[in-house]
């Protein structure tokens, strides 16, 4: 969720905007989701199940923006460790103990240290994952940002689909030939699976793609991902359990993050010419990663109090809610911008 420090790139702000809304209506989507551990599978969780595939590509997507907005220009080792890991750890820290007392309702000097504890582990509240892969991402930057800026097109493609061979194809080959796991091992290739779409914004932004690849990306997105989730869903209707065919690292949803960016840079000068959308912009750009922090406490709230994607129908409930604790979120956040104070610990 980095914050571009050059002129901003106003379809780059909208697919931010986008991306964290569909974030929240993924998470709302999740917390009914996992009622299959009190409840049968029935076709309400079927919708939680779609929603939740199709809204999987939206943190990837974060992914390739911040890839790029930073890896155009050089990124010194210095600039990083005085810059950008101390930012991540701490948001990390800071949210983590906030969201170790908020679950466990405990704040005291050995929760502190148990806290502290877990995120050394990696073990920081569910969501807060994102920040750990951020970090790996901005570790390997100075020297990724090198490649990128060095490398010509044809370089770039053929460092983007080993890293998609060994991100994503070998995934599906794994369960077929359980030899891969041992050759890639072997072999050193096990890469750092969000890399690909770190790279993949720098390469969306900076060249374009034909008509025709265009056609082959969408037609292909849709039909796998399509796929992906009928199939998930009717195996989990089947033997009554979620089987999950679909996820931020799968197949169907690498290809839909890179659509995404693509349909978004097409309609630059859509967006560019919007004014709606460029107030749109202006106001939730700077709010995006605060929501991202604190819109779990409110999903969690809303449920213990027996507020979620179900109060009605959830085709229309999920999108409703989803859209309601965005809205309450950036309220939030944008108060909490005004106070000096607090305004460290939530706005990037």
């Amino acid at each position: 969720m980095e914050n571009a420090e050059k002129k901003r790139i106003a379809y780059m702000d909208f697919l931010k905007f986008i991306s964290c809304l569909g974030v929240v209506i993924f998470h709302v989507a999740s917390e009914t989701w996992y009622s299959y551990e009190y409840f049968k599978i029935d076709n309400l969780w079927i919708i939680d199940n779609t929603y939740k595939g199709l809204l999987y590509s939206t943190l990837p997507v974060f992914v390739m923006i911040t890839g790029a907005n930073i890896l155009d220009r050089e990124i010194s080792i210095r600039k990083i460790y005085a810059k950008y890991i101390p930012r991540v750890l701490f948001f990390l820290l800071v949210w983590g103990e906030i969201y170790y007392a908020f679950q466990y309702r405990v704040f005291n000097l050995n929760s502190i240290f148990k806290c502290l504890e877990n995120i050394l582990c990696g073990k920081a509240y569910t969501h807060l994952w994102y920040l750990y892969m951020l970090l790996g991402l901005y570790l390997i930057t100075p020297v990724v940002s090198i490649v990128c800026r060095n490398a010509n097109k044809s370089q770039m493609q053929y460092l983007m689909v080993l890293l998609f061979v060994f991100a994503f194809v070998a995934r599906y080959l794994e369960a077929v030939f359980p030899s891969v796991v041992e050759l890639k091992d072997a072999l050193y290739l096990s890469f750092p699976n969000f890399l690909l779409f770190y790279i993949g914004g720098f390469y969306c932004k900076k060249y374009s793609i034909s008509k025709s690849q265009k056609i082959v990306l969408y037609i292909s997105t849709a039909i796998i991902l399509g796929a992906l989730i009928i199939y998930s869903n009717y195996e989990s209707l089947i033997r009554n359990v979620p089987v999950e065919t679909i996820g931020v690292l799968h197949l169907g949803n690498c290809l839909l993050s890179f659509s995404s960016f693509v349909i978004a840079k097409d309609m630059s000068k859509i967006i560019e010419d919007c004014r709606f959308i460029t107030i749109i912009n202006n106001f939730i750009n700077p709010l995006n990663f605060g929501i991202y922090l604190i819109h779990f406490i409110v999903i969690k709230v809303l449920a213990e109090n027996g507020i979620d994607g179900h109060f009605i129908n959830p085709i229309f409930g999920i999108p409703i809610l989803g859209l309601f604790v965005f809205l309450f979120c950036s309220l939030v956040v944008f108060v909490l911008s005004k106070i000096p104070i607090l305004k460290k610990l939530i706005i990037w």
